[in-house]
């Protein structure tokens, strides 16, 4: 437990630092969100930024206007639109993600072999672990 709050500040840091220019930190959590959980509705990244509806909107309209994120209805239905990143979108994240897996590796280039191959196994088991339960309930907008 004490191991994970340095680590993901050290993540978070790393990321923010590296996101596109001139976006705000909640747009790029709003990124970084749509990335690991594609087609989702305004609600689902409202509760993930901890923000109301109206600002949650605000963000995403700002990113939509960007080219970063696309709106799309669902079935045809103007009340229902989901959430995706463009291809834009994808490449501002993923950018930020290369420049912070680089980062890691440097910090992490001080372990021997054997203790990387300790660390990833721990951290696939992880992920394997709690990836399913961080999906967050999808509710209607």
């Amino acid at each position: 437990m004490d191991a994970l709050p340095p680590v993901m500040r050290f993540v978070r840091y790393h990321m923010r630092s590296h996101r596109a220019q001139g976006l705000s930190v909640p747009q790029f959590r709003a990124m970084a969100f749509l990335r690991t959980m594609p087609a989702t509705k305004l609600s689902a990244v409202a509760e993930f930024l901890g923000a109301s509806m109206p600002t949650t909107s605000r963000i995403v309209s700002g990113l939509v206007s960007r080219g970063l994120v696309k709106r799309c209805e669902r079935n045809g239905d103007r009340r229902c639109v989901e959430l995706a990143l463009t291809s834009r979108g994808v490449s501002a994240t993923e950018k930020a993600r290369a420049a912070t897996r680089s980062q890691l590796s440097k910090e992490l280039a001080g372990l021997s072999d054997e203790e990387r191959n300790a660390l990833l196994s721990g951290m696939k088991s992880l992920r394997s672990l709690f990836v399913p339960s961080l999906r967050l309930p999808q509710t209607e907008t």
